[in-house]
């Protein structure tokens, strides 16, 4: 079985699914990848690793909470 590389456009649109819906497992399905995979892709997003406005925010957020 060859490897995929989805493009980072299609990992943000996956990862804002599961955030919404809080079901990792359902999005999963949806786009026929492995759940383990999604919540990767997440813990990622939230680490930064992507770059995006969204995922600043919600770290400055979880950083002034745990304060």
């Amino acid at each position: 079985m060859k490897r995929t590389r989805h493009s980072k456009e299609f990992k943000i649109q996956v990862i804002k699914e599961a955030m919404e819906t809080g079901k990792t497992s359902v999005v999963a399905r949806r786009y026929e990848l492995n759940p383990n995979m999604v919540t990767r892709w997440v813990r990622e997003y939230k680490d930064g690793k992507y770059g995006d406005i969204f995922c600043k925010f919600f770290n400055a957020r979880r950083s002034s909470l745990i304060l």
